[in-house]
């Protein structure tokens, strides 16, 4: 053949290479090369599976990239959820709103 043949040890080299979590955390080579990208959904309960799902598809929608999203629960946020991927944050939380608010409260009475 044309084609240099792979043995048996290169197959398991690279089989180990993209599954094996000890080594990649959370399959990151994986990852990288199927072009999936991480994220984390901060929010004041645990969301549903179903929440999940669309979540999932829209930032499909947005980003043009599969997003592996997983759920953080911190009850500062006090409603509302805080998406977080590539360096992006999209903040639709209560406690960025009250924020916001007494920014302006404080910037008028100053």
């Amino acid at each position: 053949s044309d084609g240099e043949a792979l043995d048996a040890n290169d197959v398991a080299f690279t089989f180990n290479k993209i599954y094996n979590t000890e080594n990649m955390g959370d399959h990151t080579y994986y990852n990288t090369i199927h072009g999936i990208i991480s994220g984390v959904a901060i929010s004041a309960v645990p969301l549903k599976p179903e929440q999940m799902e669309k979540l999932r598809a829209r930032l499909f929608q947005i980003s043009g990239k599969t997003v592996d999203v997983v759920n953080r629960v911190d009850p500062s946020v006090l409603g509302g959820i805080r998406i977080e991927y590539e360096g992006v944050e999209l903040d639709g939380t209560l406690r960025q709103r009250l924020d916001g608010i007494e920014k302006t409260l404080m910037d008028t009475v100053l």
